[in-house]
Protein backbone atom coordinates (compact mmCIF):
# COMPACT_ATOMS: atom_id res chain seq x y z
CA UNK A 1 0.00 0.00 0.00
CA UNK A 2 3.04 2.45 0.99
CA UNK A 3 4.32 2.34 -2.87
CA UNK A 4 1.32 2.97 -4.19
CA UNK A 5 0.53 5.54 -2.28
CA UNK A 6 4.08 6.94 -3.19
CA UNK A 7 3.76 6.54 -6.84
CA UNK A 8 0.01 8.48 -7.06
CA UNK A 9 1.82 11.41 -4.99
CA UNK A 10 4.80 11.21 -7.00
CA UNK A 11 2.53 11.38 -10.57
CA UNK A 12 0.60 13.93 -8.76
CA UNK A 13 3.89 15.71 -8.61
CA UNK A 14 5.02 15.62 -11.99
CA UNK A 15 1.14 16.42 -13.14
CA UNK A 16 1.56 20.06 -10.68
CA UNK A 17 4.87 20.57 -12.42
CA UNK A 18 3.29 20.36 -16.06
CA UNK A 19 0.52 22.50 -15.00
CA UNK A 20 3.08 25.17 -13.28
CA UNK A 21 4.98 25.23 -16.63
CA UNK A 22 1.84 25.79 -18.72
CA UNK A 23 0.90 28.30 -16.49
CA UNK A 24 3.52 30.22 -17.28
CA UNK A 25 3.75 29.63 -20.74
CA UNK A 26 0.38 30.72 -21.51
CA UNK A 27 0.18 33.69 -18.99
CA UNK A 28 3.29 35.13 -20.73
CA UNK A 29 1.93 34.20 -24.29
CA UNK A 30 -1.26 36.45 -22.90
CA UNK A 31 0.73 39.03 -21.60
CA UNK A 32 2.67 39.81 -24.94
CA UNK A 33 -0.55 39.18 -26.97
CA UNK A 34 -2.92 41.88 -24.51
CA UNK A 35 0.53 44.20 -25.46
CA UNK A 36 -1.28 45.24 -28.49
CA UNK A 37 -4.41 44.84 -27.81
CA UNK A 38 -5.68 44.93 -24.86
CA UNK A 39 -9.47 43.03 -25.67
CA UNK A 40 -7.91 40.72 -27.77
CA UNK A 41 -9.72 37.22 -27.45
CA UNK A 42 -7.06 35.13 -27.69
CA UNK A 43 -4.92 36.56 -25.27
CA UNK A 44 -8.80 36.22 -22.72
CA UNK A 45 -8.47 32.55 -23.27
CA UNK A 46 -5.68 32.14 -22.90
CA UNK A 47 -5.58 33.77 -19.48
CA UNK A 48 -8.38 32.29 -18.61
CA UNK A 49 -6.44 28.86 -19.05
CA UNK A 50 -3.68 29.88 -17.31
CA UNK A 51 -5.91 30.71 -14.13
CA UNK A 52 -7.60 27.51 -14.20
CA UNK A 53 -3.89 25.88 -14.25
CA UNK A 54 -2.97 27.53 -11.72
CA UNK A 55 -6.51 26.60 -9.04
CA UNK A 56 -5.39 22.87 -10.63
CA UNK A 57 -1.99 22.83 -8.97
CA UNK A 58 -3.58 24.21 -5.81
CA UNK A 59 -5.84 21.60 -5.59
CA UNK A 60 -3.45 19.28 -6.60
CA UNK A 61 -0.73 20.71 -3.60
CA UNK A 62 -3.57 19.96 -1.43
CA UNK A 63 -3.96 15.95 -2.82
CA UNK A 64 0.11 15.24 -1.91
CA UNK A 65 -0.23 16.69 1.19
CA UNK A 66 -3.07 14.47 2.06
CA UNK A 67 -0.96 11.97 0.22
CA UNK A 68 2.07 12.95 2.37
CA UNK A 69 0.00 12.62 5.87
CA UNK A 70 -1.61 9.16 4.42
CA UNK A 71 2.06 7.75 3.90
CA UNK A 72 3.15 8.90 7.44
CA UNK A 73 -0.02 7.81 9.19
CA UNK A 74 -1.46 5.52 7.12
CA UNK A 75 -5.37 6.20 5.40
CA UNK A 76 -8.75 7.23 7.11
CA UNK A 77 -10.39 3.40 7.86
CA UNK A 78 -13.23 3.82 6.26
Amino acid sequence: RFGQLLALKLVVFVIIVLCGVFHEVLARRASELADGNSASEQATRLLVTARWLGRTSAVLALVVVFLAVALVRGLPAG
